[in-house]
């Protein structure tokens, strides 16, 4: 397969190792399931479109190969879609070498109008999934092996903004988990960070805007916090995680990586 020549480093280390990205289906996912098909891993990708809905499934397929990209539709939120998928991964592939947790739900609302049927979804999507695929991820991957799992975390895990209680205190959760993660599975030679991303302008974060009642007075106030002075691109969130994913952060577990624009260092004034 020939290296794409806009692929900023190619990691031999990932080269043929079997990825599974969690909520790959747009987005940031969608950019980090690309990144690495480019590094010509193989890559399993999930998601809640449905397969006829996912018109990129094809192009990926024509470009990288049958073999080397595989969708399965599963909803984060449902605990027994998730054990459903460990089974077949465990049945047809076997070893997994690195685990990416994306799928999230977020969502603008004041604390007191979340009803609770809303706050079990996010709970169960941007928590509970989480764990469930990491569960279920983890004895799939080889002790001879060097592996790693990178939990999509967020910048509102330490730093809050009004109207996002319940998606920040998801995320506050997943750095928590990833540190004790990060200690349990070291003897298995498992690494587990979370990268704590900043506002990156997709779909999700359209949506979250248009929420908020005002939605350009709302992007204006948000870049406004962002020492760089705009939002960051899925591309840049993806070549962290593939960072992260290879050898070259070896001795990096544990850790809560920000990737956004300087904005959990402090305003500009």
């Amino acid at each position: 397969m020939k290296k794409e020549s806009n692929l900023l480093t190619f990691y031999e280390d990932l080269k043929g190792k079997t990825i599974i990205v969690n909520g790959g289906t747009k987005g940031i996912g969608l950019e980090i399931v690309r990144e690495f098909l480019k590094n010509e891993s193989r890559v399993v990708l999930t998601g809640r479109t449905k397969l006829d809905d996912f018109k990129q499934i094809g192009e990926l397929t024509q470009e990288y190969g049958i073999d080397n990209v595989t969708y399965y539709v599963v909803d984060s939120s449902r605990s027994i879609e998730i054990e459903k998928f460990i089974e077949n991964i465990a049945s047809n592939i076997g070893e997994v070498h690195v685990l990416v947790n994306n799928a999230a739900i977020n969502h603008y609302s004041d604390f007191l109008e979340v009803e609770n049927e809303l706050l079990a979804k996010i709970i169960n999507t941007n928590l509970v999934g989480y764990f469930s695929f990491i569960r279920g991820v983890v004895p799939l991957m080889p002790q001879t092996n060097k592996n790693s799992i990178i939990n999509i975390s967020s910048t509102l895990a330490e730093r809050v903004l009004k109207g996002r209680a319940i998606y920040a205190s998801t995320k506050a959760a997943i750095n928590s988990i990833t540190r004790s993660a990060a200690i349990e599975f070291a003897n298995r030679n498992i690494r587990v960070n979370s990268l704590c991303v900043g506002t990156v302008l997709t779909d999700m974060v359209r949506k979250t805007l248009n929420q908020s009642g005002n939605p350009e007075a709302e992007k204006i106030r948000l870049i406004s916090r962002i020492p760089l002075g705009r939002f960051g691109t899925p591309r840049e969130i993806a070549n962290v995680v593939k960072f992260l994913a290879s050898e070259n952060s070896s001795f990096i577990t544990g850790e809560s990586v920000f990737v956004d624009g300087g904005f959990n260092a402090g305003f500009t004034d």
